[in-house]
C-alpha cells in the first residue's frame, strides 16, 4: 500500500474502528429525521453514499472503481466535499448534494486530504505531503490561495473547523504521540488540549463551539469523548474492550450523536446515540464497512 493512502485512510477512519457491543443496542428510531452522508465499501469499493436518519433510503452519490471517502456536508448542506484517489493519489473533490457536478479542488502528485468547511463555506481547511510531510492548510472554495498554517516535522493533520469560526481543532504528532491541538484559523496561537502518550484525534465541535467530540485509545481500544473546548471535562461516551468506535458527529442540533463501531459482527457499521452516550441504536446492518458519518444541515441554513 502506498504511503499516500495509508496516511489518509488512517485519517480518514479516525484511526480505524472495530467495537464490541455491552449494552443492548436498540432499532433505529423512526421518529428521528434527516440526513446522513457516509462512505462504505457495500459496492465493492468506498464509495459515498447517504441515507435517511432511520437508516433507509440509501442512495449512492459517487461511482467510479477508485476510492470516494471522507464527506463534510457545506455548511447550507447543498454540497459535499470529499476525498478520492480517482487520479491516482488522494485529492479533495466537492460535488452537489445529489452527486452531480463533481468539481476538483486540488492537483498534486501527494495526498490531500481529511478536508472540513470553514463555517460560511468559503474555505476548506485539509492535510497535505506537499511540502514533505502531513501539515494543514486551507484553501478558497475555487482553489486559490492555498495557505499553509502548520510547519513542523512531525504529522499534522484531520482539520475540524469551530463553528465559531474563531479555532481549528487537529491532530498533531509533535511530542512523539498524537494529540489534539487548537490554533486560530491564520495558524497563530497552537494551544495543546491532549496529553497522554496514546492517540487522539478530533471530531466535530458541538453548535455553540463549547465542546470538542474526538476519538482516543487512552483506555487500550479506540473509544468515543467528548471535552469542554479547553481541553478539561473529558467524559467517555462508549466503553467497550473487544472491539474500537471512533468518527463521530453531531446530530440532531446536539441531541445525538453519529459515529462507527465494529460491534456488529466485527464489521464497520453506523450507530447513533444519545449526547450522553446512552440509548444506542444501529443506523446500518451489512457485511460492509461503513465509515465518517456525517449529518446533514438543514439546506439553505446560511443566509
Amino acid at each position: 500500500m502506498k504511503k499516500e493512502f495509508a496516511i489518509a485512510w488512517m485519517i480518514v477512519m479516525a484511526i480505524g474502528v472495530l467495537f464490541s457491543i455491552l449494552m443492548p443496542v436498540m432499532a433505529a428510531d423512526e421518529n428521528v429525521t434527516g440526513r446522513i452522508a457516509f462512505s462504505s465499501n457495500m459496492d465493492g469499493n468506498n464509495e459515498i453514499y447517504l441515507m435517511d436518519a432511520d437508516g433507509t433510503n440509501i442512495t449512492r452519490l459517487t461511482y467510479n472503481i477508485s476510492n470516494d471517502i471522507n464527506p463534510e456536508w457545506h455548511p447550507k448542506g447543498n454540497k459535499i466535499a470529499f476525498c478520492s484517489d480517482r487520479d491516482g493519489d488522494f485529492e479533495i473533490y466537492v460535488m452537489d448534494a445529489d452527486g452531480t457536478n463533481v468539481t476538483q479542488l486540488t492537483d498534486n502528485t501527494v495526498a490531500d486530504g481529511c478536508q472540513c468547511w470553514s463555517p460560511n463555506g468559503s474555505r476548506i481547511a485539509f492535510f497535505s505531503d506537499r511540502d514533505g510531510d502531513p501539515e494543514i492548510y486551507v484553501i478558497d472554495v475555487d482553489g486559490t490561495n492555498v495557505t499553509r498554517l502548520t510547519e513542523d516535522t512531525c504529522m499534522d493533520i484531520n482539520p475540524h473547523w469551530s463553528p465559531d469560526g474563531s479555532k481549528i481543532a487537529f491532530c498533531s504528532g509533535r511530542i512523539g504521540d498524537s494529540d489534539i491541538y487548537v490554533m486560530d484559523v491564520n495558524g497563530a496561537n497552537k494551544e495543546q488540549l491532549t496529553d497522554n502518550n496514546k492517540w487522539d484525534s478530533p471530531g466535530e465541535w458541538a453548535s455553540d463551539s463549547s465542546k470538542l467530540l474526538f476519538s482516543s485509545d487512552r483506555d487500550g481500544d479506540f473509544e468515543v469523548y467528548l471535552m469542554d473546548a479547553d481541553g478539561t471535562n473529558v467524559t467517555q461516551l462508549t466503553n467497550n474492550a473487544e472491539y474500537q468506535e471512533g468518527s463521530p458527529a453531531w446530530a440532531l442540533g446536539g441531541e445525538k450523536i453519529v459515529f462507527v463501531s465494529g460491534r456488529y459482527k466485527g464489521d464497520f457499521e453506523i450507530y447513533m446515540m444519545d449526547s450522553d452516550g446512552t440509548n444506542i441504536t444501529q443506523m446500518t446492518t451489512n457485511f460492509a464497512d461503513e465509515s465518517d458519518p456525517v449529518w446533514a444541515p438543514s439546506v439553505g441554513e446560511l443566509p
